[in-house]
């Protein structure tokens, strides 16, 4: 699918799905929520939600959606390695 932002177009079809998250409630419950985050092919972020709708996101503000819901440290690590730093 094809979304437009400030004359840019961000395609789910030619970007790299990262991740798929959801809070578990069934797609019928008010309360439902999920998303989808993508990286174009020319390193652009973006979050589809489950309405459809387009956010644009900084590659931090992704890497931040990612550790907020504790996405696997594979996931982490291939995406975000050159961000992520020892303590």
């Amino acid at each position: 699918m094809k979304y437009y932002n400030n004359g840019l177009r961000y395609d789910t079809d030619t970007a790299h799905l990262i991740f798929e998250w959801s809070n578990d409630l069934p797609y019928s419950d008010f309360n439902h929520c999920s998303w989808d985050l993508y990286v174009t092919p020319k390193g652009a972020y973006f979050q589809i939600d489950n309405h459809d709708r387009l956010e644009v996101l900084t590659e931090e503000e992704a890497y931040v959606h990612l550790e907020d819901v504790q996405a696997p440290s594979e996931v982490m690590e291939k995406h975000f390695s050159h961000i992520i730093e020892d303590a």
